[in-house]
């Protein structure tokens, strides 16, 4: 639906079509770094937590 909205009508909700469109709102790829780059977090003792990073990936995946 929103690779269908013309040039001028992006012009109207007040983007410039050269830099914004709104189909480019729209996340079709998310580069996704190896667990090397997000290890696992040793907390106290043995028990291990995941990266921030890789909370973060999960919580936007969900969504």
């Amino acid at each position: 639906i929103l690779k269908h909205i013309k040039d001028e009508e992006s012009f109207i909700l007040g983007m410039d079509p050269k830099f914004a469109r709104p189909d480019w709102m729209i996340i079709t790829v998310l580069p996704v770094p190896p667990l090397s780059v997000r290890p696992a977090v040793i907390m106290y003792g043995s028990a291990k937590n995941q990266d921030d990073l890789t909370h973060k990936l999960a919580d936007i995946i969900k969504s």
